[in-house]
């Protein structure tokens, strides 16, 4: 017998059955057929292989109005991943994408809502589901310090929205201001001598899973000695 092969390398073919199908001398066959280009894939009425999986998305780094989504879809009867996809994305404020990973920014923080619908060219099967992701608004953060007419000391605070995240100060003179770094969005240091300084307060976001997303803000004060005089340099 011929192989597949040979068989699909010519144009047109007589193809020898069994039994009934030969013609009574045997010499031939009652019908032919013709094979035209490669053998047929599934097809229309081939039952379509399971599919399973989900969308998986997260906040991009630090840019936390921004979904980093991803479409991640296998076949269910040997887990095997299902490559030849389409999908079709819809997220709940109306924007849609085609592509089965990629980002969206939202305008609006809270938790949002993304379907998701597979395709598989392959097999003919599809897939749908849905996530619920939660952005947030980017951390606000506002900085101030102040210091006495005279006296070597100095006072800072801060305002942080919202007011989930926690709060370190960093002094990137921790030899002058405070001896080190000190937590606390507020309080007041004493110092060594007169002269501008820096307070710097980095408030780290708590809402966030996976990289430390922060806000960083400096205020400057200048710290002026009394040279002898009472604390309130009165004259």
């Amino acid at each position: 017998m011929r192989s597949l092969a040979s068989l699909l390398a010519v144009p047109a073919l007589l193809i020898a059955g069994c039994g009934d199908n030969l013609t009574p001398d045997g010499s031939g066959v009652e019908s032919t057929f013709e094979v035209t280009g490669e053998l047929p894939g599934p097809g229309p009425d081939a039952d379509p292989r399971p599919l399973q999986g989900f969308i998986d998305g997260a906040s991009l780094d630090c840019e936390l109005m921004t979904l980093d989504y991803e479409a991640v879809i296998q076949y269910a009867d040997d887990l095997s991943p299902a490559l030849d996809i389409d999908c079709h994305v819809e997220f709940d404020d109306g924007a849609e994408s085609f592509d089965c990973a990629g980002t969206h920014l939202f305008a609006t923080e809270g938790v949002h809502n993304v379907r998701l619908t597979v395709t598989d060219r392959a097999f003919g099967g599809t897939f749908v589901d849905e996530g619920f992701f939660r952005v947030y608004a980017p951390l606000e953060l506002t900085v101030s310090a102040e210091a006495p007419a005279c006296g070597l000391s100095l006072s800072y605070d801060s305002v942080v929205s919202p007011s989930s995240p926690r709060f370190t100060l960093i002094s990137p003179e921790a030899n002058v201001v405070g001896g080190g770094a000190r937590m606390g969005g507020a309080g007041s240091v004493e110092v060594t001598a007169e002269g501008t300084y820096t307070v710097t307060v980095l408030a780290e976001d708590e809402r966030t899973v996976g990289p430390i997303c922060s806000r960083e803000v400096t205020a400057t004060v200048d710290v002026v000695a009394c040279h002898g005089h009472t604390p309130d340099c009165d004259h």
